[in-house]
């Protein structure tokens, strides 16, 4: 079976490129009106774990007796948890490897980034289902009666793709029946502004961010291993900015999900935020899920394992913080609840 998911490279910038002694440079720059210092020498002072009276000029204001690697940690955690220009000077570019069509049709939507595509002339279209290149929905994986009419689906496709070839069709018209699982290779460049703009409107519980999850965890693990605490932002939910609640993005889409007018379960932070303190929650909490959601069998349960999914995405402390049931969440994407 063909459960290829995507896999990222960070290209670049890499460690030895020095990122976030650019940013900080940038910043400081800014800031004061000393000459600008090279990225160079703030690596040294990180280094030598310097302080306020060998290398005052680093700093933005007087700091007698604070190490100069505490003053920049703190300056970067700022600059990363607030919106501006600076950080469209950090651009990533990464090659996303096993990406389907119909995820490329999605991540092109974020006009912020620039994109090069593998083109289908290059990739051998002819044999995509016979070499697996083509994603298997996670949804279906496991039932083996879906996962063989799904392999079979992409074998039909494949056998009529050549047919029309050998007919004499272009292979411009012909791909029109290629299926939007096929997978293919391209590149994204993106500033960190962008990337944070794009991040956050999928990891909503709504807008389609299962289907970006094996993107989005590639992501944070590229960029994770760059620096950690380039990511400590990236992935917040749209509810949240910098640990604190600020209010709700999909509330109307919610409320139909509680009342049972769309398959899936609500968000957990609508329903700490805008639900649990409205209603009575001192009953049994799959009574209240089924008397919401009745036409699900376990609605409280799937609930949970739903919301489980999101917990490698936004962190366990914001579950435990800002979810209904947050720690039994926790607790089940930890494999610790049955």
């Amino acid at each position: 079976m063909a459960h290829v998911d995507p896999s990222v490279v960070l290209l670049s910038p890499l460690p030895e490129h020095y990122p976030l002694e650019l940013l900080y440079t940038l910043w400081l720059q800014s800031r004061t009106e000393t000459p600008v210092v090279p990225v160079e020498d703030i690596q040294l002072a990180l280094a030598h774990d310097m302080y306020y009276e060998d290398t005052p000029e680093l700093f933005i204001d007087p700091q007698p007796g604070i190490s100069f690697r505490a003053y920049y940690n703190s300056q970067i955690d700022l600059i990363l948890s607030i919106d501006i220009p600076l950080l469209e000077s950090l651009v990533f570019v990464f090659v996303v490897e096993g990406m389907t069509i119909s995820m490329r049709e999605q991540l092109v939507r974020h006009r912020e980034g620039s994109y090069w595509l593998q083109s289908g002339r290059i990739r051998d279209q002819r044999t995509f289902a016979s070499r697996g290149a083509y994603r298997t929905p996670q949804g279906i994986r496991g039932n083996q009666e879906l996962e063989g009419m799904w392999v079979r689906s992409m074998t039909t496709v494949q056998k009529m793709f050549n047919a029309l070839l050998n007919y004499g069709m272009t292979i411009e018209e012909a791909r029109d029946i290629l299926p939007a699982a096929q997978t293919h290779r391209g590149s994204v460049t993106m500033n960190y502004r962008a990337l944070k703009k794009m991040i956050g409107r999928r990891t909503s519980f709504i807008a389609q961010s299962t289907n970006w999850h094996p993107l989005l965890f590639g992501l944070a693990d590229a960029v994770n291993a760059l620096d950690p605490r380039l990511i400590s932002h990236l992935f917040e939910p749209p509810e949240i900015h910098n640990g604190t609640y600020i209010g709700q993005t999909n509330e109307l889409e919610n409320r139909r999900r509680l009342a049972g007018d769309d398959p899936l379960p609500p968000c957990p932070i609508f329903m700490k935020y805008e639900v649990s303190q409205y209603w009575d929650f001192k009953h049994d909490p799959y009574i209240f899920m089924k008397e919401h959601r009745g036409d699900v069998e376990n609605p409280f349960l799937e609930y949970i394992e739903y919301a489980a999914q999101y917990v490698k995405l936004w962190g366990e402390q914001t579950f435990l913080d800002h979810c209904w049931y947050g720690e039994l969440i926790v607790k089940h994407a930890q494999g610790r609840v049955t």
